[in-house]
Order: C-alpha cells, then structure tokens, then sequence
C-alpha cells in the first residue's frame, strides 16, 4: 500500500513537471524548421544565381516556404485573439467602463436607475459582444490548435501514422470522443453539487484534469492510430499521471465564477498545454487501481447512440 501510495504522488509530480517544464520547449521549438528553411532560402537564391550565369535567362519563379510547420506564430495568433481581444475586452468592461458609468449616475444622483441601467448593459454587453466573439473564437481556436499541435508533433515525434481505419471511420471516432467529452464535462458538474464540503470541489479538480489531459493528448494519440477507447484506457490506467498533468490548468480556470472568463482562460493556455504534451513521456504502465471515471460518460454515449440507430431503423 505504501509503495502504490509513494508511486501515485511520484507520477502525479511528474506530470506537473512535464506540463509546465515542456513550456521551456517555447524557446528553441522552431529552431530546427527556421533553420531549414533558411538553409532552402539559401538554396533558392544559389539556384538563382546558377541560372543568371550559366543559362543568361531569369531563374523560374521561387515557390513560397511553409510556414505550417511553425507554432509559435499560431501560438501568438491564439493569443492575441483570447488574450488581447477577448479577454482584455470583457476586463475593460468590468473595471473601466462600469465603474465610470456608475460615478456619473451616481454623481447625477439617481441611485436606483444605476441598478436598471447595470443591468441592460451587462445584458447587451454579452449579447452584442461576449456571445458572439465568444463562439468566432470557438471555431477559430478549434483550427488553431490543430495547427498548433500537428506542428508541435512533426517537431516533437515526425510524421503522424496514416490512419488504416479509413475516413467513415476516422469521423465517427472523432464524433464519439467529442459526445463523451461534453457528457464527461456534464458529469464533473453534476459531481461537484454533492454536498460535502471540499469532496465536490475535489472531485470536480480531478475531472477537469483528466479532461484537460485528454484534449492536449489526443491530438498526440489521433495522431498515432489510436482508437477513442484506447485513449480513453490510456487515461484511466495512468490516472496519476494524466490528472498531475492538467492540474495547473484546471486550478487556473477554476478561480473564476464568470464562464465566459474561464473560457478564455483555458483558450490562452491550452496551445500551451499542446505543446507540453507533445514533448511528454508519459508513464507506459501504472500498478496501481484503474480509475474508471470515463466508464458512465461511455455508456450514456453508447445508450444515446443505440437509442438514435434503432429510432432511425423503425422510421
């Protein structure tokens, strides 16, 4: 007991190391592809001057370098939309132009129309601003990170293994872990209303880290071939690992009561998160209990799954 108990908090501190210590990667992780291209710059303009002194006639037109093997520049992009724009809206709003809204009607004199008059901005605020850069910014982040994590791999581990479970396949596997995701998030929702206090807010850190865990790696995983319920096995066999590992997230998205706010927090440093995990070395085998978390959410997906096939067939 005391070796499984002293293996638990090992593993759990190694993946709150390799979660933040893979952020270092930041410094040199497009190293390797700048210097390559400027070595095919290079290239380009000595074929250039081959052409204009052997052959006397202008060099064929130069073919654009790649810039989709880089990450940082995709990474300042997430940034600047989910920090910069985001974020720092929804902050000026709060602390600069409400508190300026309320000393002028204050200052008027009419205390109670400030209540009414808070009330409809916030309301229009979110409608107008907050909702819908809030969604653009959904499906942006959604193309970015991809980006941002098919990059990081290449660098991090080579090319992805081609897929042999054919396209069909490929979608309706990436159509089930998204349904298990959301319910998983549901049911961390529905943990954290139990009414001992500390045990929900407990319980719910662990889902959120083995949720964060499971969108950074499974890029890594779609990546390698692997199937939804192998990853989702992956997860729950290194429990230790995989919850020290999106502990830093979870605990930075959960100081705020606001969702819009704790949205774009983990929009900010999630691409960080890819990034980590794509230079990670989780643990290959846990001797400890398997933690089933994922086992309810599986089986309400199956359930609804089974529920919409059989009331197509009898249509």
């Amino acid at each position: 007991m005391g070796d499984i108990l002293r293996l638990t908090t090992a593993l759990l501190i190694r993946g709150i190391q390799d979660a933040l210590f893979g952020i270092a990667k930041l410094y040199n992780i497009d190293k390797g592809v700048q210097e390559c291209q400027n070595k095919e710059r290079l290239n380009q303009i000595a074929l250039a001057e081959t052409y204009k002194q052997q052959l006397r006639r202008p060099p064929p037109p130069r073919k654009p370098l790649n810039n989709d093997s880089l990450v940082l520049p995709r990474l300042i992009q997430s940034c600047l939309l989910n920090g910069g724009i985001y974020l720092c809206s929804i902050f000026i709003f709060n602390n600069i132009i409400i508190p300026l809204l309320e000393f002028i009607v204050l200052f008027i004199g009419n205390s109670p129309l400030w209540v009414y008059l808070r009330l409809s901005i916030s309301t229009l605020f979110s409608i107008l601003w907050i909702i819908p850069i809030f969604l653009l910014s959904k499906v942006v982040n959604g193309l970015w990170f991809q980006k941002i994590a098919d990059a990081a791999y290449r660098q991090s581990k080579g090319r992805p293994i081609p897929t042999r479970r054919g396209i069909t396949n490929a979608i309706a596997d990436t159509i089930f872990s998204i349904l298990v995701q959301t319910v998983f998030l549901l049911q961390a929702s529905i943990i954290s209303l139990l009414p001992i206090p500390g045990l929900g807010f407990i319980l719910r850190l662990l889902h959120h880290s083995l949720l964060y865990s499971l969108y950074a790696f499974d890029y890594i995983w779609f990546n390698q071939g692997h199937s939804v319920h192998h990853r989702l096995h992956s997860l729950e066999s290194n429990w230790p690992y995989y919850t020290g590992f999106g502990i830093p997230l979870a605990v930075a998205t959960s100081n705020f009561e606001s969702f819009a706010v704790s949205g774009g927090v983990f929009a900010l440093l999630f691409p960080l998160l890819i990034i980590s995990a794509s230079y990670a070395t989780p643990p290959s085998e846990y001797k400890g209990t398997v933690l089933r978390l994922f086992d309810p959410s599986v089986a309400v997906v199956n359930l609804l799954t089974k529920y919409t096939v059989s009331h197509r067939n009898l249509k």
